[in-house]
């Protein structure tokens, strides 16, 4: 019996130890230990915790930054409004240069920044204050920086594969490890990796993250993510300078106050999951097989928006009126749970 030859399997298939491209129902989607699989998921989550991180340590000490440099308060945002345009700005480029060379040069060249640019404003500076909190984000970046260096494997699967292809050179991990149930004690027979393109900044891919935009669908939905996050990011920028003037808080208050709006994000999170899962059950249960699974997921969107818009009236009103502290602080806090659940499902 002849079998007819079916059609080229893309690059992005799983590969066997000799480098082989693989039918994906044939193998693992991924060859690494469990406990690899941990920390790659661990190392992700904190150098993407870095980046807001960097953003709000210091707004605490907003008001007092604009006290000593003799700056006015809408300057000082500035600085966390410039942040911002490069936060957002920052994943159209570092996103197509790891789809090329893969994901751990470019993590770990990323985390650079915020180790060396602290340094440089505090020796500018030369102030023992809020500079330490600029210290702290050196020592903190350095520290996540040095871990990805030495444990992080590469991932990129043009590059290892499904994980079980030998790494060298800026790929490979400093630490020797044990990465897949196939790499055995000797990590010498595995097979090794493939050669990455030679770099060419005109073939990065540079434009393509820019090219969802052309889609209008998916346009609206970016915008009606983007307007709630500017929403968050004033009023998290003006929170400290009003807590500061209206209320005559030091620094440790302040930073406490921060944390219901924190809490508003993390209890939202848990919980966005469960109210989707919920609200799809109750459609499906409704509607068969003839149910919208893009309907039934964006229904809950525009209650909890609403929700997160009247919340922050009230928010912004309590500060405006100085109500008792308890008033806002709890107020955010549902308001940021809102918010989380709203960005969730859409």
């Amino acid at each position: 019996m002849q079998h007819k030859e079916g059609p080229p399997l893309p690059l992005t298939q799983p590969r066997d130890r000799a480098g082989r491209f693989v039918d994906q129902d044939e193998t693992v989607f991924s060859a690494f230990l469990p406990h690899i699989k941990l920390m790659i998921v661990i190392f992700a989550a904190v150098s993407g915790f870095m980046s807001p991180f960097s953003s709000n340590i210091y707004v605490p000490a907003l008001d007092t930054i604009s006290k000593e440099l003799s700056i006015s308060r809408a300057d000082t945002l500035l600085s966390v409004t410039t942040y911002l345009i490069f936060q957002g700005l920052a994943p159209s480029f570092w996103g197509p240069l790891s789809d090329t060379l893969g994901r751990r040069p470019i993590l770990s060249g990323a985390l650079v920044g915020p180790c060396i640019a602290p340094v440089v404003g505090g020796l500018v500076t030369q102030r023992w204050d809020w500079h330490a909190n600029f210290f702290f984000l050196v020592a903190f970046g350095g520290l996540v920086n040095l871990l990805l260096v030495i444990f992080l494997p590469e991932t990129l699967r043009s590059l290892v594969g499904d994980g079980s292809m030998r790494p060298c050179g800026i790929w490979k991990t400093i630490f020797p490890m044990r990465l897949t149930a196939s790499s055995g004690s000797d990590l010498s027979e595995a097979p090794l990796m493939e050669k990455p393109p030679r770099f060419n900044i005109l073939k990065m891919g540079f434009e393509k993250p820019w090219l969802v935009y052309s889609q209008l669908d998916i346009l609206l939905l970016i915008i009606s993510y983007s307007v709630p996050f500017s929403v968050f990011s004033v009023t998290s920028s003006i929170f400290s300078p009003t807590l500061a003037s209206n209320y005559g808080y030091n620094h440790i208050i302040i930073g406490l106050c921060y944390l219901p709006l924190g809490a508003g994000f993390a209890v939202g999170s848990i919980i966005a999951g469960r109210l989707i899962d919920w609200e799809y059950a109750q459609a499906k249960k409704k509607h068969g097989i003839s149910l919208n699974l893009f309907k039934a997921r964006l229904k809950l969107g525009p209650i909890f928006n609403a929700i997160f818009c009247c919340g922050i009236l009230a928010f912004e009103w309590c500060l405006h009126e100085r109500v008792h502290i308890a008033a806002p602080l709890v107020i955010i806090f549902f308001t940021m749970m809102s918010s989380m659940i709203y960005f969730t499902a859409m």
